[in-house]
């Protein structure tokens, strides 16, 4: 993993606390010890990847592919526990917004072959997705040059019980390492546009994504964070707001 961050229960905790904020709060800690992300979350982590926003019809759509090596992250209490490489992997998020910028929906799309199959998980079937979901709520934070999205997931690899606990989604966050230590990062110039609301086509390159799995229930606390931060996200969903 090129990147290191921590992702942990706080980012939560502040969703919790601000509620004006549209889908998600995308917010991270750097991990300056470079060792491996810290998660609640059993975690799709994929680099290189590039992306375009561009007029479609009355509106825009925000378009980020890749196949750069990725890997799967299973969570540990002050660590990963594990980390199984992604072969072949392809990454696709597709998200739509109105001609105001306010998101209307989007798909997310993650392929290839685990290698390996995390305790108590079923393994992969052939030509099986990894992670498929539906975009519902959308947010942003410019002084780290993060964008987030809620999901809602759809049948795939990553949605069975052990990885999930029954929950049906949780968040997808793009950012590239120096945009959240600086807050100038290969996404500045698109957040400024939905800052501003005014728009016009951009391209960027070379951002991470991090796609999360939620953990299953008994970790309480995570559960309920979740739980407010996806109302806000279903009650707020149009108002990409920075926070």
């Amino acid at each position: 993993m090129r990147y290191k961050k921590i992702i942990a229960l706080p980012i939560l905790l502040q969703a919790m606390g601000a509620p004006a904020m549209a889908g998600v709060i995308p917010s991270f800690t750097p991990n300056v010890s470079g060792s491996a992300p810290s998660t609640l979350d059993y975690t799709f982590d994929q680099n290189g990847l590039n992306g375009s926003f561009t007029k479609t019809g009355s509106g825009w759509t925000l378009s980020v592919s890749g196949t750069d090596p990725s890997a799967f992250y299973t969570p540990g209490l002050t660590n990963i526990s594990n980390v199984y490489t992604v072969n072949g992997s392809s990454y696709s998020l597709i998200a739509n917004y109105n001609a105001s910028g306010v998101f209307q929906n989007g798909s997310l799309n993650i392929n290839g072959t685990v290698s390996g199959t995390p305790a108590g998980a079923a393994a992969q079937t052939t030509s099986e997705e990894l992670l498929k979901a539906s975009l519902t709520g959308f947010g942003y934070n410019a002084a780290q040059a993060t964008i987030g999205f809620t999901t809602q997931f759809q049948a795939s690899w990553a949605d069975q019980k052990p990885f999930t606990g029954g929950s049906g989604g949780d968040v997808v966050y793009l950012f590239n390492q120096g945009g959240v230590s600086t807050g100038f990062g290969n996404l500045s110039g698109l957040i400024s546009e939905f800052s501003s609301g005014v728009f016009s086509a951009t391209s960027f390159t070379n951002v991470e994504s991090l796609a999360a799995v939620p953990l299953p229930l008994p970790a309480v606390l995570f559960g309920t964070g979740l739980t407010a931060l996806m109302g806000f996200g279903r009650q707020r969903r149009n108002n990409p707001k920075s926070i």
